[in-house]
């Protein structure tokens, strides 16, 4: 498994697909923490929010890096389809762990306000709850499900639209309202539930897509 995820990584920065997903986050990150962000929070709501695209797209960019003849070959070398989307699955998640680490740690340098352990524990669970929902969105829009770019691009861009018309309706649309009371317990509670929620889903998302690729792979 680990040398079958070197060799998925290796191939991700071959193709340099994940240069623009990546790069809308460092925007985002650096406009966000630009000047005084203001109370420890308030950065984290910008990037808690965008981190949920930008994992659905560098979910998808990660699955969709290999051609299909390639994946063929892998498939073979790997022995099954279980194996490499379990590897894909992970790399996604490292990758989304890296984005989060990000968003915490940049606050932390540049904003002078003091930072209690709650405000980055809040922090944290919000990131990685939306952050695996987009892993979840981004496995739908990819190959063995999608195998077009212009329908996956319109099936994320479908998933953004949904968050903001499905209003409050957790593991997303209660972000921000939770992390204004981030250090409360109850709000701590709620994002742990939106975490295991999110996680619930992207299992779901898992158990299907693997379904659907034994099939078609």
């Amino acid at each position: 498994m680990t040398a079958l995820l070197r060799y998925l990584a290796a191939d991700l920065l071959r193709s340099q697909a994940f240069f623009l997903p990546a790069l809308l986050f460092l925007a985002v990150l650096g406009m966000l923490n630009s000047g005084d962000p203001g109370p420890p929070l308030s950065a984290y709501q910008g990037t808690a929010l965008v981190i949920y695209p930008v994992a659905a797209a560098l979910t998808m960019v990660i699955a969709n890096a290999e051609d299909p003849v390639a994946r063929q070959v892998t498939l073979v070398t790997a022995r099954g389809w279980g194996r490499v989307l379990a590897a894909l699955l992970a790399l996604a998640v490292l990758a989304l762990l890296l984005l989060t680490a990000l968003a915490l740690l940049v606050p932390l340098l540049v904003n002078p306000r003091p930072q209690p352990p709650s405000l980055l524990l809040a922090g944290a669970l919000a990131h990685l709850g939306s952050g695996l929902l987009g892993v979840a969105v981004g496995l739908l829009c990819a190959r063995p499900l999608l195998h077009r770019p212009v329908h996956a691009v319109s099936t994320i861009l479908l998933g953004v639209v949904l968050v903001v018309f499905l209003g409050r309706v957790p593991p997303i649309g209660n972000l921000m309202t939770l992390l204004e009371g981030g250090d409360g317990s109850h709000a701590l509670a709620a994002l742990t539930g939106n975490l295991a929620l999110s996680a619930g889903l992207l299992a779901a998302t898992a158990a299907l897509v693997y379904a659907i690729g034994r099939k078609r792979l």
